[in-house]
């Protein structure tokens, strides 16, 4: 029974130990960064754009998302939920340029992560 409970007390003190380096390691990231990609794609930048706006139909060509449900606000912005395996997340289209850019902004506040994302043609 001795045994037992060493073992246990252990297990539960090595967990605690490893969130607590975790949560260290996590706080001495910074807390903001940029990340960029590109792609060189043979279609004309209009073509290109129309099909990255179309937030309704991403799930015909993004794997990772289930269903995209749109919300127009009544100050005209654009905001949209995309659902998939992780879960949910709310956006804003932040920015719109037709044919030249986009930048779609995190609502949610308790993700633990936030973030815009700007896409250019």
């Amino acid at each position: 029974m001795r045994l037992t409970i060493i073992i246990v007390v252990s297990f539960v003190v090595g967990i605690a130990l490893l969130a607590g380096i975790i949560a260290f390691v996590g706080a001495l990231l910074p807390k903001a960064h940029v990340a960029s990609r590109s792609v060189l794609l043979h279609r004309p930048p209009a073509q290109v754009y129309s099909v990255a706006r179309d937030f309704g139909a991403m799930p015909t060509w993004r794997a990772d998302l289930k269903s995209v449900d749109l919300a127009p606000q009544p100050d005209g912005r654009l905001h949209f939920r995309e659902t998939g395996k992780q879960g949910s997340v709310n956006y804003e289209l932040a920015e719109d340029v037709p044919s030249e850019r986009m930048v779609t902004r995190i609502l949610d506040k308790d993700l633990g992560y936030s973030g815009n994302w700007t896409y250019g043609v």
